[in-house]
């Protein structure tokens, strides 16, 4: 399985290394008959012009209508080469519940009509969740959602608050943490960020520090391999070089993951 998160789309950028390199190994995995899941683990849009943070100076902000056309080109071009017998997912980040909170709280007379919610705008290739659980909700199971705690400790209390493996973003701040109970084994990952370090989306409210490297950030995103429905060791792709596209990843050959399930929490799914 493939977690991405935060993508932060933001029209008139060219796809992000990370996100290259997140396709690339998401046909690899296809081809190879061993992708069980692709999930996007929030943020996949910026929503700039309806946040509730004042604009910084004059700094563009792009049209609704633009960040949805590129959200939905970059998702059509992940579900394309993903594989039929793939699921793919998304859960509700901060960032993507600005649309339809910015609706509810200013025009709240609107609810109901058609096409004013974010579910609307993504495909139906897609279920919509805040959370994924894979393999139940046991302790073995792995929970996948956007945001808990946060600060460079989120991986720890992430997992203790949890008490079973989870996988996190948020926080831009790759890293995992493992607690051991003999022979049982949880982690807690923050999957990173797909989006590149110097994109739009992040100049003005880190004042470049993220593109200058001053924020601890990285792009990547966690490849995760089930034997026998359990966990194996998570493992990081990690962006080395954004111009170069240059990637370092163990990542392995995937391994049939036998006996794991997707449990989509909350999750709506478009009938069209």
């Amino acid at each position: 399985m493939l977690v991405g998160s935060d993508c932060h789309y933001v029209p008139g950028e060219a796809p992000s290394a990370g996100h290259s390199a997140f396709v690339e190994l998401t046909s690899r995995f296809a081809e190879e008959g061993t992708l069980r899941a692709v999930i996007l683990n929030g943020d996949v849009t910026d929503f700039q012009a309806i946040s509730k943070h004042q604009r910084i100076m004059w700094e563009p902000q792009p049209s609704v209508a633009d960040e949805l056309a590129v959200v939905q080109e970059r998702m059509a071009e992940i579900a394309s080469i993903a594989g039929l017998d793939t699921e793919l997912a998304m859960t509700i980040g901060n960032h993507d519940a600005r649309l339809d909170s910015k609706l509810s709280a200013s025009v709240p007379e609107l609810e109901g009509v058609p096409d004013l919610d974010l579910r609307s705008h993504i495909s139906a290739d897609w279920a919509m969740s805040w959370q994924v659980e894979i393999n139940g909700s046991g302790p073995d199971s792995v929970l996948v959602k956007h945001r808990h705690r946060s600060g460079a400790n989120a991986t720890k209390a992430n997992l203790i608050s949890a008490g079973r493996s989870i996988v996190t973003g948020h926080t831009h701040q790759p890293g995992i943490t493992r607690i051991s109970h003999g022979a049982r084994h949880l982690y807690g990952v923050d999957a990173g960020c797909i989006a590149a370090l110097n994109s739009k989306a992040f100049v003005g409210y880190t004042e470049m520090a993220a593109a200058a490297g001053m924020a601890n950030w990285a792009s990547g995103f966690v490849v995760l391999t089930f034997a026998s429905g359990r966990l194996l060791p998570p493992e990081l792709v990690l962006l080395l070089d954004e111009e170069a596209g240059n990637l370092f990843s163990r990542a392995r050959r995937a391994r049939p993951a036998a006996h794991s399930s997707l449990k989509l929490a909350g999750c709506s799914r478009r009938s069209d």
